[in-house]
């Protein structure tokens, strides 16, 4: 059975609309990945389901998809039948693109800087209408609050308190707002990709860049300054960046805090398993907050 005889809503017929016929045992889930599926079609492709998608996020990532393909800052992405990156069938969106097999090599870190500077240009130029685009993991201010007194973690409200008033310094635009060791990919040639653009938000861009370096740094300081250093030299931060940056830093760590506690309280422990771990990102940032006299 090839895709055009597929049943509607299968893996095949979504690759049909994508312009791709495959032969029955072409489409295989893909190790690790509950949403993506391997492709034998050519060098290989990965079929992918997006999460947390709506109608106003849905043509954003369609063009954050789009401009960073056509630069080589994500593996590329096949247009659909119907136009745009992005299709939509049933309650979902999915997605088709190039398959780059992982590599055992280590992401280098200059190639991983240079990457995420390219990434922020290029997403400076993608328009959106309405509303600034929120984080999925978005918890609104006054729930964050409550969160953390209920759960003996009032030491983090001031800090909170100062990002809010302050971040309006720093530049903001769209960001991919998940830097970590998992979404850099290691291509041919020293080629660092980014890829997993779901949690895109307008937020502060330097929030995005010392999140990186510090978690491809293995959750140092040392490694987030040096990573900023890497990226300056193709994206220069401002002097508030510079200044507020651990600030802001510090609070996007506390906000994922608040994220995993309103899961819980919710009834969902899947995040638990991160929370000390947050918590100790939170608290290295907040010491090298202080230090930079914000």
């Amino acid at each position: 059975m090839t895709s055009e005889a597929a049943p509607p809503g299968s893996p095949e017929a979504l690759l049909a609309k994508f312009g791709i016929a495959v032969a029955p045992g072409a489409v295989r889930p893909f190790p690790g990945g509950r949403d993506l599926r391997r492709v034998e079609h050519g060098d290989g492709l990965l079929l992918k389901r997006f999460w947390r998608l709506d109608a106003h996020r849905a043509p954003i990532l369609d063009a954050v998809l789009e401009v960073c393909s056509s630069r080589g800052i994500t593996p590329p992405w096949l247009p659909s039948t119907e136009g745009g990156r992005l299709l939509r069938s049933g309650d979902a969106y999915y997605g088709v693109r190039a398959f780059v097999p992982e590599r055992p090599d280590p992401i280098d870190s200059a190639r991983a800087a240079e990457s995420v500077a390219r990434m922020h240009l290029a997403l400076a130029d993608v328009p959106y209408r309405g509303p600034e685009p929120l984080p999925p993991l978005h918890v609104p201010p006054g729930q964050v609050r409550r969160l953390l007194h209920d759960n003996g973690l009032e030491k983090f409200a001031p800090l909170l308190d100062a990002a809010e008033r302050l971040a309006p310094q720093v530049p903001r635009q769209l960001v991919h707002n998940d830097l970590h060791p998992g979404n850099f990919l290691a291509g041919s040639g020293g080629r660092v990709y980014l890829i997993d653009f779901e949690s895109f938000s307008a937020n502060p861009r330097i929030v995005d860049v010392l999140f990186a370096g510090f978690r491809l740094g293995e959750a140092t300081v040392d490694a987030a300054r040096r990573f900023l250093d890497l990226y300056a030299a193709h994206l220069e931060p401002t002097p508030e960046e510079h200044r507020l940056g651990p600030l802001l830093l510090a609070a996007d760590f506390v906000r994922k805090i608040a994220f995993i506690l309103k899961e819980r309280e919710a009834g969902n422990a899947a995040f638990m398993s991160d929370m000390e771990k947050y918590r100790g990102y939170a608290d290295a940032a907040a010491t090298w907050a202080e230090r930079s006299g914000w």
